[in-house]
């Protein structure tokens, strides 16, 4: 089936007079991945998709972006090293496009492309590509600093041992940006910017985080003990942050837990609010409830999820 739809995906392509062909026939490829049985099999279009990082149309861009980052999510491991030496570049090139919103999508798609590698991939141009990643972190609007954000903290995992020449620059910088960006707009951000440092750090191993160590676990603290809301989107990160710190430092974690702790406990103690907006469209929701059957006989459970809910058991 591949040849078939890859000959109809370039004829699609192929279109120069309206763009949305070319848009519908890059996304419809991204979708062939999860199919494909040899990643070799995708060679004769993957210069057409590499082309298209070019594009003059921003949504042309977007869509390539997103093919390479969808089949690298497919196909993991495999799509990297066939491919690396072909389309790392291009998408680190893109970092610099004038469009925020494909800035951010070369971003996600670096995320997808690092998390399926090794440490040889993961190093190559790793200087260039923190480089523009800190920019973006920098620079960026809120989405392009939460994806960027990420991507460094993807590459840094990969890399390793091998990201010790930039650990320290790095995690002044990401340090500096959670004391600048404090306003209530960049919650999320600073969330993930949290997230991101304490994986970096873990990337590195305790030998290189033990001297930042207590740098790092006072700015945490700071924040969870002054800076935290009643609902807060940093919560959720840093409770996961505190245990890959814990984890990290093992039993050197000790004399920081009667700092630690009482703030946990107290997000374990949580009790979440559950309501229903929209009192006006109860009946409908009451109509949908009924049709509620359970999958097997005896089986008459109902999950609802919330965040507070997810902060809790994280936190337990």
């Amino acid at each position: 089936m591949l040849p078939l739809i890859g000959q109809l995906v370039q004829n699609t392509i192929s279109n120069e007079d309206d763009w949305r062909y070319k848009h519908a026939g890059i996304m419809a490829f991204s979708q062939v991945g999860e199919y494909v049985d040899e990643v070799d099999k995708l060679s004769q279009m993957m210069p057409v998709i590499i082309q298209h990082l070019q594009h003059p149309n921003p949504k042309i861009r977007y869509a390539a972006l997103h093919c390479i980052g969808q089949l690298a999510d497919d196909l993991p491991e495999d799509f990297q090293q066939k491919f690396a030496k072909d389309v790392l570049g291009p998408i680190v090139q893109c970092l610099d496009d004038q469009v925020p919103r494909v800035q951010s999508h070369a971003c996600a798609a670096l995320t997808n492309f690092y998390e399926g590698s090794d440490e040889t991939i993961a190093l190559q141009g790793l200087q260039e590509v923190c480089q523009k990643l800190c920019n973006l972190i920098k620079t960026g609007i809120s989405l392009v600093k939460e994806n960027a954000s990420t991507t460094l903290a993807a590459v840094a995992e990969q890399a390793k041992e091998g990201f010790k020449p930039y650990f320290t620059e790095t995690l002044q910088f990401l340090i500096g940006v959670l004391n600048e960006f404090h306003q209530n707009e960049y919650k999320q951000f600073r969330g993930q910017v949290i997230e991101s440092v304490t994986i970096i750090c873990a990337a590195v191993g305790e030998e290189t985080f033990a001297p930042v160590a207590d740098d790092v676990i006072k700015v945490m603290l700071n924040i969870q003990n002054t800076q935290l809301e009643s609902k807060d989107a940093q919560r959720i990160y840093l409770l996961s942050a505190w245990e890959r710190i814990c984890l990290l430092m093992k039993k050197a974690f000790t004399p920081y837990l009667k700092d630690v702790l009482p703030s946990v406990f107290a997000m374990a103690s949580l009790n979440p609010e559950m309501g229903i907006q929209g009192e006006d469209k109860l009946s409908a929701l009451v109509d949908v409830l009924n049709e509620v059957k359970p999958s097997k006989e005896g089986e008459n459970k109902i999950n609802i999820t919330t965040d507070e809910l997810e902060e809790k058991n994280v936190a337990i």
